[in-house]
């Protein structure tokens, strides 16, 4: 294993002036080489891990306000060396979510001996939820709204409908009838790997389906045509703020919330979403990053 460390500083875009009025930074602070046995995390489901050598990035995302509703997060990362070649990013790496850490961990595939520097672009997503916005959304009286969006109001695509228990079940029911009809394809329709993929998420969708009928009380169930990864958090608080969401699962559009208690009439859902206006993209760009 090698490891540099080193100081670099480029500033490579200006905010607009509505976020704040002063200059981004990447702050690229150490590279760790890893030639020994890292598994390639791409392997398919039960297939052989290839082992795969590694660089680490690790880099500070400097002039940015962070806190609860100041968040961040790199994305559409392109990593070229300077032989011309791509360098793949580890597939762990890519699976980033918001966070209020300024500190931003870069996971590459080692490139050939050969390589001797670096060059990355990409984009920092500045995640700000607000009402004006459509980031952050309240709402009450969900429990005499079953059946209905509850984004309604929202003027935009999304929806959110929650659904009663009936509803639930019934739609757990034909979306396990639509796995196993594709279980019973012919053989060549499906592979191996995504025959073990359908399996594992009926599972899932069974440990929905019992925790609904064992405590319906505190399960709260909704139909969305959103991923899980456009929602930041949803969150379940009683009339007096205490929080009562305790997690969430999700399969193929039906999202579920488990509570620590049973919901009261005044209870209320904090919702922090992604959508373009909630999210400015601030592009970079760092050169000649010398390899280990």
């Amino acid at each position: 294993m090698k490891k540099i460390i080193f100081f670099l500083l480029l500033i490579t875009s200006q905010f607009p002036q509505e976020i704040i009025a002063q200059e981004f930074q990447i702050f690229l602070f150490n590279i760790k080489e890893n030639r020994s046995i890292v598994f390639n995390d791409q392997t398919p489901i039960g297939g052989w891990r290839e082992p795969k050598n590694q660089i680490k990035l690790s880099t500070s995302l400097n002039g940015l306000q962070l806190d609860k509703d100041h968040l961040v997060k790199i994305n559409d990362l392109k990593v070229v060396e300077d032989q011309g070649n791509v360098v793949r990013e580890m597939e762990s790496s890519k699976e980033r979510k918001y966070t209020t850490s300024k500190l931003q961990e870069i996971v590459l595939e080692a490139p050939k001996r050969k390589a001797k520097s670096l060059t990355l672009s990409g984009e920092v997503l500045y995640f700000n939820p607000d009402t004006s916005n459509n980031g952050f959304i309240v709402i009450t009286n969900f429990l005499d709204r079953k059946g209905e969006n509850l984004f309604d109001n929202q003027g935009n695509e999304a929806e959110l409908i929650a659904l009663t228990t009936a509803q639930i079940l019934e739609a757990y029911d034909k979306l396990d009838k639509n796995f196993l009809k594709q279980l019973n394809e012919p053989q060549e329709e499906l592979s191996r790997e995504e025959k073990q993929e359908i399996e594992i998420t009926r599972g899932i969708l069974g440990s929905m389906i019992r925790k609904t009928k064992a405590n319906p009380e505190t399960i709260l169930s909704f139909k969305t045509n959103k991923k899980p990864e456009d929602f930041y958090s949803i969150e379940v608080f009683t009339e007096d703020k205490k929080l009562i969401s305790t997690g969430f699962t999700y399969v193929e559009g039906l999202y579920q919330v488990t509570l620590s208690e049973k919901l009261s009439e005044n209870s209320f859902i904090e919702i922090k979403m992604d959508n373009e206006d909630a999210v400015k993209k601030i592009d970079f760009r760092l050169e000649d990053i010398l390899l280990p």
